[in-house]
């Protein structure tokens, strides 16, 4: 009983130091008193605030006045732990607190080097509720460079720093960049706003060496960026006549999931590339709203920004493109320097491609992505004009023109639409499983067996009428792999059909309908643990159909056929 005693009191010690020494500190330019950085008396400016390695301890927070104006860089050289972040944010009324450029604070005469909020080698940091702008730059003014390099930058340095560390609920303006990742991993980016940014080095003297106008530069692995607004990120550039976007890969980056965002009229998505080689494998890039951005996707295969891309995951986006692309030679939306010599690049999972312009998914003409380099299936595409650059796979759709998916697509501006599925939408139970488990909604994902394609899963019960599209080829119904044991009552069918396998079969199945053009009209999940389904075919024109049924967990298929 007295060892318990003591190790329960050595345990409330230990656990007491960790929290007792917590401190908060306030920062308000408004106030007079003795410039101590507490509540009564507040640092008056970021100049003010200690930079000493480690002077703040984990736990400990900082305040900034709202409806007050900052000058200069805030670096922060002090790291906290797991449970215990140190964080920066604002107290009080009014204004988010913003960080603005002043000439008499930036001494370094490199842009790239000048940023408003620095960490450095920092873990456990927390940097909440701020705006970072330059408003010695017009709103309109596209050729003007940036007097300020970087909103946030998170560099690792030679260590473990540059990690766990939380940026949210900030916006950037005019300046080169929102936030830069260097090397760091495990850093969450979260409901940002970023837009209307500048370049950073622009020169007219030297080629190739602009950039600039990037939303979030990611520059490390295991990163999280999600439910960020990132819009208007592109300026005027020497050497690319228009450079910028929304988010650049950059060395060695892999297993980062950018989720939930929505990015508009920037110089593409998302661009891959290293100045030193590397590895951009599995990264997750699910449930974004994309639009009008040209491309999706650039991926520098080879030339001195080259870097290896493999098993990058495109799941349940919107891709929306009602705009003639800013730069005039951008006709892919999927672009990549060289057809790859590996396989699966990239894996296209779910999507819907709302395409009103001319522009292709991948380049018809090079077609690098029309073989194992590229895996696609259970995506919708609705063109205008444009090619695939590769064969549709059966589980796909390219749909007629006059064909509507969304609940309202009317307005002259696409960010205002509504994304929500029609009830009897084709992308209604089209999509399968990738193991995410909420929509751009929150709402959970599937809502009835299956998900939906694109970015909102459908709370309706109706059972959607399929579109009938001409196939490259017939879809294989053949039973492969097992002697064919499934059955279809009535035959020929009117509303219902009921399908029958012995024993409890239908646990782990995918269910594809297709007729005999070769077109898939019905595909969905089942887990079912009785011997036979109820089916819904009252949507179905009369004709032949085939049903194949796959067991996802081991790739047996059986099929049969049926009239109505």
């Amino acid at each position: 009983m007295k060892r318990l005693t003591s190790c329960f009191l050595v345990t409330l010690l230990v656990a007491t130091s960790l929290f007792t020494y917590a401190t908060d500190y306030y920062v308000d330019p408004s106030s007079g008193g003795r410039n101590l950085g507490t509540y009564n008396d507040p640092w008056h400016g970021i100049d003010d605030i200690p930079q000493f390695v480690n002077f703040f301890q984990p736990g400990d927070n900082v305040y900034f006045r709202r409806g007050q104006q900052y000058w200069g860089t805030l670096s922060i050289n002090s790291s906290g732990r797991e449970g215990a972040p140190i964080s920066f944010l604002p107290y009080g009324e009014g204004a988010a607190p913003i960080f603005k450029y002043g000439s008499w604070n930036f001494s370094d005469p490199l842009v790239y080097n000048r940023t408003f909020i620095r960490l450095n080698q920092c873990n456990y940091i927390v940097i909440d509720g701020f705006e970072m702008s330059d408003y010695t730059i017009r709103d309109y003014d596209r050729y003007t460079p940036a007097n300020v390099g970087y909103g946030v930058y998170i560099y690792k340095g030679p260590g473990n720093g540059g990690s766990h560390n939380v940026i949210k609920n900030c916006s950037f303006s005019r300046i080169g960049c929102g936030i830069s990742i260097d090397g760091g991993s495990d850093n969450t980016v979260t409901n940002c706003d970023i837009r209307n940014l500048r370049m950073i080095i622009n020169t007219n003297y030297q080629m190739w060496d602009d950039f600039g106008a990037i939303g979030i530069v990611v520059g490390g692995s295991n990163n999280t960026i999600t439910r960020n607004q990132i819009h208007d990120c592109w300026a005027n550039s020497y050497d690319y006549n228009l450079d910028g976007g929304a988010i650049e890969m950059y060395g060695e980056v892999s297993n980062n999931k950018i989720m939930y965002n929505t990015a508009s009229d920037n110089i593409g998505f998302m661009e891959f590339g290293s100045g030193w080689g590397g590895h951009a494998l599995n990264n997750l890039v699910g449930y974004n709203l994309l639009v009008n951005n040209g491309h999706v996707f650039w991926i520098n295969s080879t030339s001195v920004f080259a870097l290896d891309v493999r098993n990058l995951q495109f799941f349940n986006n919107n891709v929306v493109e009602t705009k003639t692309p800013r730069l005039p030679d951008v006709r892919n939306l999927i672009g990549i320097m060289s057809t790859p010599w590996v396989s699966n690049v990239l894996t296209m999972k779910n999507n819907i491609f709302w395409i009103n312009t001319s522009s292709n998914i991948t380049d018809p003409n090079f077609r690098p992505f029309n073989g194992p380099q590229l895996i696609h299936q259970s995506n919708i595409f609705h063109l205008n004009g444009g090619n695939l650059g590769f064969e549709l796979d059966y589980s796909e759709q390219n749909l007629p023109k006059e064909v509507e998916v969304f609940a309202n697509s009317y307005s002259y501006d696409p960010l205002s639409w509504n994304y929500d599925l029609r009830p009897t939408a084709c992308a209604v139970n089209w999509g399968q499983w990738t193991g995410i488990e909420k929509d751009f909604w929150g709402k959970a994902v599937p809502f009835s067996g299956v998900p939906d394609a694109g970015i909102s899963e459908s709370n309706s019960s109706i059972t959607p009428a399929r579109i009938s599209v001409a196939s490259t080829g017939l879809v294989a119904v053949e039973d492969r792999d097992v002697k064919s044991s499934l059955s279809v009552s009535p035959n020929p069918a009117q509303d219902y059909i009921y399908l029958k396998l012995p024993g409890n079969n239908f646990l782990n199945k995918e269910l594809i309908v297709v007729n005999m053009a070769g077109a898939v009209v019905r595909k969905q999940r089942l887990n079912d643990a009785g011997a036979q389904v109820k089916l819904n075919v009252s949507a179905l024109p009369k004709g032949s159909f085939a049903v194949k049924l796959i067991d996802t967990k081991t790739g047996q298929s059986q099929s049969t056929t049926f009239i109505k």
